[in-house]
């Protein structure tokens, strides 16, 4: 179970960190935590404890619980590599996920018109 659970922790933190471009280097730099913890963490090797779950939830602007709990980041972080267009693509990805169910359609249309116009 615990092996379980650093590999959810591991995935959200490498989402997180990729929506919001932080690095291994950007943490350890604004968080002090140590890199080799950081480097754990997202290779799925140890969990973070409570506090530091919490410090990396605050500075990466999101609920602890979204670090911790299995949610579709599992299959997002599949599909999408290190390249540029790909972090471009995950952001654009997060941001529509926070729109009304309205707001989602005006812009599926204007994306529509933009196939089109190509």
């Amino acid at each position: 179970m615990i092996k379980k659970n650093n590999e959810i922790f591991s995935k959200n933190l490498k989402f997180y960190m990729a929506i919001q471009n932080k690095t291994r280097n950007d943490i350890v730099r604004d968080l002090d935590i140590p890199y080799t913890s950081i480097r754990d963490y997202e290779n799925g090797v140890c969990g973070a404890k409570r506090d530091k779950i919490e410090k990396l939830a605050e500075y990466l602007h999101i609920k602890p619980y979204q670090l911790t709990e299995p949610h579709d980041v599992t299959e997002v972080m599949n599909i999408i590599d290190n390249s540029e267009d790909s972090k471009e693509l995950l952001k654009i990805m997060v941001k529509l996920s926070k729109l009304s169910i309205e707001r989602k359609k005006q812009i599926n249309k204007i994306i529509d018109m933009i196939n089109i116009e190509e």
